[in-house]
């Protein structure tokens, strides 16, 4: 099973009568599960990922500069201003969206466990955009990194994922998932409003560069 602000499926024990409960934990995926005729043990498949933070420097591209201590949980790191990093992070067992300064020091948590918080994209003023299921389903968020306040720029129950700001940050570009598993790219105004619908191809994972051009994975056809 897996909790609602976890990235990981661990191993529970359900009674006859009575309510649910974890037997494992740790930043482990458990898969594959079988006890002995007697019950007195059981067999599982146990997968773990590790993964750190390094900044390479255009003068040396090839030797890395490690942020981050060995053993850790990150992902989709985006620069912030200040010269910081947002990235996304179930080290702690919930996934959460953290901040830390380019030199990896300040490690900073900005949500806490209201679900799980991935992508996080921030804008010249500071702001974070990202994803969440904090609702029940995947929407695009908007947080103050200094209150920590969120609000929603989306909502519905088709998925919107990896939001990316407009160079002036008026709006954040997603990717939408319609009907028949769709992906297209829309945008919603970054201080509310209706979001709207920007490319009408097969389209996902956007980037938006300065000029406004936007940069997206692409299929001519859904079956493609």
């Amino acid at each position: 099973g897996q909790e609602h602000n976890s990235s990981f499926q661990q191993i529970w024990y359900v009674p006859f009568r009575g309510e649910a409960r974890r037997i494992s934990g740790g930043l482990t995926d458990f898969a594959s599960l079988s006890l002995t005729e007697d019950g007195s043990a059981m067999v599982s498949v146990a997968q773990q990922t590790l993964t750190n933070v390094f900044v390479l420097s255009e003068n040396d591209p090839a030797h890395g500069v490690q942020l981050t201590p060995s053993g850790g949980r990150y992902f989709d790191l985006a620069w912030a201003p200040g010269g910081r990093l947002a990235y996304a992070s179930d080290g702690t067992g919930t996934a959460d969206l953290w901040m830390m300064n380019a030199d990896g020091s300040g490690q900073r948590q900005l949500t806490h466990g209201q679900g799980r918080s991935y992508a996080p994209a921030a804008s010249r003023d500071g702001r974070v955009a990202f994803h969440s299921n904090r609702d029940g389903n995947w929407n695009i968020w908007l947080l103050d990194p200094e209150s920590l306040a969120a609000r929603p720029l989306t909502k519905g129950a088709r998925d919107s994922n990896w939001p990316r700001f407009s160079a002036d940050g008026k709006y954040v570009y997603f990717h939408h998932t319609g009907l028949n598993a769709r992906f297209n790219v829309w945008r919603a105004p970054a201080d509310g409003g209706t979001a709207e619908q920007v490319l009408n191809s097969m389209t996902q994972r956007p980037a938006i560069a300065s000029d406004g051009r936007i940069a997206a994975w692409y299929s001519a056809e859904a079956a493609n």
